[in-house]
């Protein structure tokens, strides 16, 4: 039996997100293993539903640092998180559907992303910010196989360390350099699986468009994303937000 650390990150209203997430891991991922929710949030009052879940306390950041700063997060708690044989990072808005087996184990671990599954390689949305250390030129988009989603993705500790590691330093000069890609960590992940080719590369059915979901598919489905308002979640000044686009389409409705 191998134990296994499930990485997860839920601040301020993403939190909601976390209490069917946990239920579903411990009853689909890897059932036969010994399975370990680690939840990083500022909501250290939150009480998990599960005794085994870990709590670690983190500052909420807005968008996008709180993203950009998972790797940042997960190194710091390195001592504790090499304990595991495996670590997996997965989101929170993220919904288990069928049970996933041991055969996604492996040194490296990366999901095919699904709105880029069946696009040809230079249509990735690879950071072209050369100034970024997640630049990739023109020149070795070319050679890639794949884009990877950044919402599901892991590795043995030995690798899912390294790449941590790799990628908060790289990061952080990102930051320091203000050059930030746009898809963010999501892009520094990418630039890391083309220099370090995943032992093991899992289809969009484990980060699958919930739209997309029905029927005649869903038994073959293992991870769905979940549908959401991303602006909600992400930004604290949402209602005037929302506020400014209406007033936005009520003067184009009545400029016509």
């Amino acid at each position: 039996m191998k134990k296994i650390g499930i990485l997860v990150i839920a601040t301020n209203k993403y939190i909601k997100f976390f209490k069917n997430l946990e239920d579903e891991l411990y009853k689909y991922f890897l059932p036969n293993q010994d399975i370990t929710v680690i939840l990083f949030t500022n909501k250290i009052k939150f009480i998990p539903a599960n005794k085994k879940t870990k709590i670690i306390s983190i500052q909420h950041e807005e968008w996008p640092m709180v993203t950009l700063k998972r790797f940042e997060f997960f190194n710091k708690e390195s001592k504790y998180i090499s304990n595991f044989d495996y670590l997996f990072y997965i989101d929170v808005d993220m919904k288990i559907i069928n049970k996933i087996d041991k055969n996604i184990l492996s040194n490296l671990v990366g999901t095919v992303h699904p709105g880029y599954h069946n696009v040809e390689n230079l249509k990735f949305p690879t950071s072209n910010n050369i100034k970024s250390l997640a630049y990739i030129s023109n020149v070795d988009k070319a050679k890639l196989k794949n884009y990877y989603a950044g919402g599901f993705f892991g590795g043995s500790k030995i690798h899912f360390l390294k790449m941590v590691e790799t990628l908060e330093n790289n990061i952080k000069i990102d930051i320091k350099n203000n050059a930030i890609p746009k898809w963010h960590d999501e892009s520094h992940l990418n630039k890391f699986f083309s220099l370090n080719q995943p032992t093991k590369i899992l289809p969009r059915t484990y980060c699958f468009i919930e739209s997309e979901v029905n029927k005649t598919n869903q038994d073959n489905i293992k991870i769905v994303a979940l549908d959401k308002n991303h602006l909600r979640y992400r930004s604290k000044f949402y209602f005037f937000e929302i506020l400014k686009i209406k007033m936005k389409r009520l003067k184009n409705t009545l400029m016509k």
